[in-house]
């Protein structure tokens, strides 16, 4: 490229002074002196300008092959045309990324990455969510504690309640049992078993043997082994237990009951001993006739 423009310039010179020639004929000698140093000074300061340009892109040319640039081309030594490519999404997303392809090592990157985890676990957001989380939970709990007592509590009341009613119920059907024994009591009591055995233990066995017999025919009405009814007699209410084993054993109470309370004559403590002692018999015997 330089020696062709060299070539160009001296070539450009002789043919000025060709055409200097041709339309200067007959000047003095002086003047064609003249002229010919003008030029042969514009033909040497243009092979000196020329060899100056040459080292300049020779320069230049060497420090373009030094370096790295994607749009020039060593070989060829020009200028090449550089692609551009489209951005995809993704790539529009991660642009203001500052990882650089190649530059990390595999190593720095599953340490970047445990870093990434470790430091995660303390991000404010992570223990916001999981104090939110907890939150809930503790909230939940407390709710259905809360609804657990409250049932708990209303059944407790129901329950109680439940055994308010049943025990007047029982205190009803037990005055009811009384008013229909056959003979009247002299202290009318709910409990007749406890009063018959406080009267035995204070000496009072007539007493004692009155509140047994009665304690007897309401246990048997109420199992339903027999049925009190106002106007019926002892022997009305033995007969409903023909045949029965606690024949017997309300006999022998009733026989007691009667020298007792109708004959008024002593009772021997062995006769009330025995007529106490046969409470076990009377309650296993009673209590298969309940279970039918």
């Amino acid at each position: 490229m330089t020696l062709a423009y060299v070539d160009s310039g001296f070539c450009k010179c002789r043919l000025a002074m060709l055409r200097v020639r041709c339309r200067c004929r007959g000047l003095p000698a002086s003047t064609w002196l003249t002229v010919v140093l003008i030029l042969l000074w514009l033909g040497g300061s243009g092979s000196i300008w020329a060899e100056e340009v040459e080292d300049a892109q020779l320069k230049v040319r060497e420090a373009f092959r030094q370096e790295r640039f994607p749009w020039y081309d060593k070989g060829a030594d020009d200028v090449r045309v550089v692609p551009f490519g489209v951005s995809t999404d993704v790539e529009a997303r991660s642009r203001h990324s500052t990882w650089v392809k190649g530059t990390v090592s595999a190593g720095a990157n599953s340490s970047s990455s445990r870093w990434s985890a470790v430091s995660g676990l303390f991000d404010s957001e992570v223990w916001s969510a999981v104090a939110s989380a907890v939150g809930i939970l503790l909230l939940l709990g407390v709710v259905v504690l809360l609804v657990w007592a409250f049932v708990k509590l209303l059944n407790k009341e129901n329950d109680l309640e439940d055994n308010i009613e049943e025990t007047h119920a029982e205190s009803v059907r037990m005055q009811n049992q009384i008013e229909k024994l056959p003979f009247d009591l002299a202290e009318p009591t709910k409990d007749l078993l406890t009063a018959a055995r406080k009267s035995y233990e204070s000496g009072d066995i007539r007493q004692a043997i009155i509140y047994l017999f009665g304690y007897q025919l309401v246990h048997l009405d109420s199992v339903q082994a027999i049925q009190l009814e106002d106007g019926k007699t002892n022997r009305q209410c033995l007969s409903e237990l023909a045949g029965s084993k606690l024949h017997a054993i309300l006999e022998r109470t009733m026989l007691a009951f009667e020298d007792v309370f109708f004959g008024k004559l002593p009772l021997e403590p062995a006769v009330f001993d025995q007529c106490w002692n046969d409470l076990d018999r009377f309650h296993q015997y009673s209590n298969l006739i309940e279970a039918r």
